[in-house]
């Protein structure tokens, strides 16, 4: 809450100026010492303008003025995230930049995938792999060996969406997956592929 300065003057004079003849002028418009106490008091005013508006600015889904910094400090535009245009976007975009700082386990894949308006499982090659036997989820996927699908992430889609309203023999990618899998793609280990199926 920011306080008007008639509120300042009067919270200052009664809590932090002691009472008697020699301080009796704090009340009186126009003297000396009440001038002196209102312009400290404009000082607080200005203050807490400004705490409260970075307060604010602080928070990236409320920041207006300091998005660009925002931007700046996690790294927007890259091959990802370009530079957007509406203020609603550019905070959307740093929020889900940020979310990529934790981007180690399935539940943190899924969950950003979930931020995009999209629905995946993400879990090891080896919980897919067929060839050797390992595998109890669906699709089922060849690997060369153990090792291999081991290091391999697969991303199955649970309900793929399509770019277009028509039908084609392949699906095109919509803006989201397409941001989902350039932003998947930079945050993996890399020591792992990924994989991309449907289920």
């Amino acid at each position: 809450m920011i306080h008007t300065l008639t509120q300042h003057v009067e919270i200052f004079t009664r809590h932090f100026l002691p009472s008697g003849p020699s301080f009796g002028a704090k009340n009186v418009i126009g003297s000396n010492l009440r001038k002196l106490v209102e312009g400290m008091c404009n000082e607080f005013v200005r203050s807490e303008r400004s705490i409260n508006e970075f307060i604010e600015e602080m928070m990236p889904d409320t920041t207006e003025d300091y998005i660009g910094r925002w931007e700046q400090a996690v790294g927007i535009p890259d091959s990802c995230f370009p530079v957007e245009i509406e203020l609603e976007a550019r905070r959307l975009n740093v929020q889900r930049k940020l979310s990529l700082l934790g981007l180690q386990t399935e539940a943190d894949f899924v969950s950003f995938a979930s931020s995009l308006g999209l629905t995946i499982k993400a879990k090891s090659g080896i919980d897919h792999d067929v060839t050797n036997g390992y595998g109890t989820e669906s699709p089922d996927i060849t690997f060369t060996n153990a090792k291999e699908a081991r290091f391999t992430i697969v991303i199955t889609s649970l309900f793929s969406t399509n770019a277009f309203d028509y039908d084609f023999d392949f699906p095109f990618q919509t803006a989201e997956q397409a941001l989902m899998e350039c932003v998947f793609r930079h945050a993996k280990p890399a020591n792992c592929d990924i994989v991309y199926t449907t289920e």
